[in-house]
């Protein structure tokens, strides 16, 4: 009877972890599906930016020309970066949770917590240089 009730108790514990994991699971999705989304408008406003302004301009200091296309270049490959990484995380690590072998959801969640982290700070840089591309540069 008692080690009936131990059996009861342990799986009402775990059932209450795997609970937690689920929700932690559900609010990076949603972490990195936004900050995905973002960084694609990111691209689009780029792309834009550079079809749309013209390569050679004489009343232009070539210094601003040059930041101008690096500072384009950059964000679009930070940007994109940011993109390709949160589409592997949502699909990878869902996947891993729910497939993975015995203790994936516990991994799946410490890697998306460690990753969280390193598409912030791209991210803070991707809108840095998205800001210094957008910012008008006279002589």
């Amino acid at each position: 009877m008692n080690q009936a009730n131990q059996q009861v108790v342990v799986q009402s514990a775990n059932m209450q972890l795997i609970s937690i994991r689920q929700a932690e699971i559900s609010y990076f999705n949603s972490f990195f599906s936004n900050f995905g989304f973002q960084s694609t408008i990111i691209v689009g406003c780029t792309m834009v930016c550079i079809s749309q302004v013209p390569t050679w301009d004489a009343n232009v200091d070539q210094f601003w020309v040059g930041v101008y296309w690096l500072s384009s270049a950059i964000c679009l490959a930070s940007s994109l970066h940011v993109l390709v990484c949160t589409v592997f995380i949502n699909v990878f690590g869902g996947g891993l949770a729910l497939r993975g072998p015995e203790g994936s959801m516990v991994r799946s969640v410490e890697g998306m917590i460690v990753e969280q982290n390193h598409i912030l700070v791209l991210f803070a840089f991707t809108v840095a240089m998205f800001g210094i591309q957008v910012s008008p540069h006279h002589s």
